[in-house]
């Protein structure tokens, strides 16, 4: 099994929370196919702080037996349940779409506000001059 979280958020639950099932944004254990915020890490009352794991692996309950590469997606109790054909590609789509976003290379932009004083430093323009012993 593979656990590895990258990104986690924390989250008021709305209602006692269980650990390990998908939580939508209003904090709520997320109902058959509703967008989820991600999975929570550990279990939270109602009121108290939860976290939940939106980048990276997660451990999730299921409902049902799903093989390596099926699409998952919240049942009414908010545990992993195979997508439906709809969902599925819905959900390939939003992977392709991050995948290409990613792949594009930002454009970065900087200069000196009129009045500011610009960088002078033979190190930071690149040209850095050292002294032979």
């Amino acid at each position: 099994m593979q656990y590895r979280p990258i990104l986690t958020l924390p989250f008021t639950a709305s209602g006692a929370v269980p650990a390990n099932r998908f939580v939508g944004f209003d904090g709520a254990v997320c109902g058959a196919d509703a967008k989820s915020l991600g999975v929570t890490r550990f279990g939270a009352d109602d009121g108290k702080a939860g976290e939940t794991i939106v980048l990276g692996t997660a451990v999730l309950e299921l409902a049902e037996a799903v093989v390596k590469g099926d699409k998952l997606v919240s049942d009414a109790n908010g545990k992993g349940v195979k997508a439906t054909a709809l969902a599925a590609v819905v959900t390939a789509e939003i992977e392709a779409a991050t995948e290409a976003a990613l792949d594009a290379a930002p454009t970065i932009t900087a200069g000196v506000d009129a009045g500011e004083t610009p960088v002078t430093s033979t190190a930071a323009n690149g040209a850095i001059i050292t002294a032979s012993s």
